[in-house]
């Protein structure tokens, strides 16, 4: 809505698309605009249902900030939900007091984050800054895995759901997307014995073409006839020759997307590197994939738009056993 009118205008859809759209779904999203008259063109349309800026890129911009302020935001927010009733990290029994302590006080069902309206203002001046978490902000989860698949944890008033991979891939991505802006090569992890797999022509191709931006995302290798000899692997990897195997191979294949070129590769490697479904995680490997992923620019979505965290508040499971 564009100075009390509703239209269409490609600098505010493009960030709105980029940060929330993907095949989990859109979520509703109402962006309320106000600029001085002579910084709009209203007669671009008959029927005036779109409009053009002056300063298209500076809109762009702050749409944008208003949206990181949204996911700042909420990731505190949901930093603070989890974190709310744990006394130690000793203490295991966290999840059950939830649980009890949500039935002893049954005039209190607050929305969960997820479903809670978040709202931002921004004037078109004002710089965006991401905010830091406190020491008191670093305490432990209470978190359990579930199927070699989920982490679940608890707030006061539902259970919140972690895809182990879908978290794991955005913590990966951003790495390697970081490394390849700043072309040089990222953290790596390099294995005490080197690995060595056999290329069909196919992948040896791709990964000539690629050789420079993969070895800028963390990868270490030479290339000797088919032979692909790999030295090291961008950290937090949790595998190295099948990985790479798997990277070539959805490099080769039609990107289905608008990404651009660096951010396609990032996010191929992260999947290809996160831990997988099945995968068994302690509580610390477990706990860390939580504190990484809150650090992140985004950890509500992974970089193909799937969400990383759902939520089921307490008043939910009533109604599904009836109560």
């Amino acid at each position: 809505i564009v100075n009390g009118r509703q239209v269409k205008a490609p600098p505010i859809q493009i960030p709105l698309d980029r940060f929330l759209s993907g095949p989990a779904g859109y979520p509703l999203i109402i962006c309320i605009l106000s600029l001085p008259g002579k910084d709009v063109d209203v007669n671009v349309h008959p029927a005036k249902r779109e409009v053009r800026f002056r300063e298209p890129f500076r809109v762009e911009k702050i749409v944008e900030s208003a949206l990181l302020s949204i996911t700042s935001e909420r990731r505190l927010q949901t930093i603070a939900a989890m974190r709310k009733n744990l006394k130690s990290p000793s203490e295991n029994s966290g999840l059950k007091k939830d649980v009890v302590n949500h039935y002893a006080d049954r005039n209190v069902h607050p929305p969960p984050i997820s479903t809670r309206a978040q709202s931002t203002v921004l004037q078109l001046n004002m710089p965006f800054g991401s905010k830091g978490y406190s020491s008191e902000q670093q305490k432990h989860y209470d978190i359990m895995q579930f199927g070699r698949l989920f982490l679940v944890s608890a707030t006061q008033d539902a259970l919140v759901i972690i895809d182990q991979h879908a978290a794991h891939e955005r913590i990966l991505f951003e790495k390697i997307l970081t490394g390849i802006n700043k072309n040089r090569n990222q953290s790596q992890q390099h294995l005490l014995w080197p690995e060595s797999i056999q290329l069909d022509v196919a992948d040896l191709e791709t990964a000539e073409r690629y050789r420079q931006e993969l070895r800028k995302a963390g990868f270490d290798f030479e290339l000797n006839g088919k032979e692909m000899l790999i030295n090291s692997i961008p950290a937090g990897f949790k595998n190295g020759s099948s990985a790479i195997r798997e990277l070539l191979c959805k490099l080769q294949e039609p990107s289905g997307t608008e990404l651009p070129e660096k951010e396609r590769i990032a996010a191929l490697a992260a999947c290809a590197g996160a831990v997988k479904a099945g995968d068994s995680l302690s509580i610390e490997e477990a706990r860390s994939i939580l504190d990484q992923l809150f650090s992140t620019g985004d950890p509500f979505h992974c970089p193909h738009g799937r969400p990383t965290i759902i939520e089921i508040s307490f008043s939910e499971l009533e109604k599904r056993f009836g109560r």
